[in-house]
């Protein structure tokens, strides 16, 4: 059995739409000052706020890559004019970054996979903790 609430997008098919085992969370009666209309404004309001914040993420990973990409390329470009000549790789990379900037050039990547794997495993950290909430 499927009930209807308000529709606060119609241009959605399911919206207003409240399924049975929801039914518990549903007042017989809408609170006092209840306004669907509010309700719709804070919705679009989250929505935009999220989407700014998805924008300046964006911004800063892409202005971040930037930034190692074109220390990568200026670094193959010297190589390529013949500076730097060594069998290691590492150690012609640290005579011309320097030890300082290329622990932060590449700190930043290990930062990254840092926080990849803990999110890629959070579920286990989450786990752990409810295992620790219960005893």
């Amino acid at each position: 059995m499927k009930a209807r609430g308000p529709k606060l997008y119609p241009h959605l098919k399911t919206s207003g739409q409240i399924d049975e085992k929801d039914f518990k969370y549903v007042p017989a009666e809408p609170e006092p000052g209840f306004s669907v209309e509010h309700n719709r404004r804070v919705i679009e309001e989250s929505i935009k706020k999220n989407d700014r914040l998805m924008r300046q993420k964006q911004k800063e990973f892409d202005e971040a890559i930037e930034e190692r990409t074109d220390a990568s390329v200026s670094f193959l470009q010297a190589l390529i004019r013949g500076k730097y000549n060594s069998s290691d790789p590492h150690t012609a990379a640290m005579k011309y970054f320097g030890k300082k900037e290329l622990a932060r050039l590449r700190g930043e990547e290990i930062r990254q996979q840092l926080m990849d794997n803990l999110n890629q495993n959070k579920w286990m950290v989450e786990d752990i903790i409810r295992a620790k909430k219960n005893n």
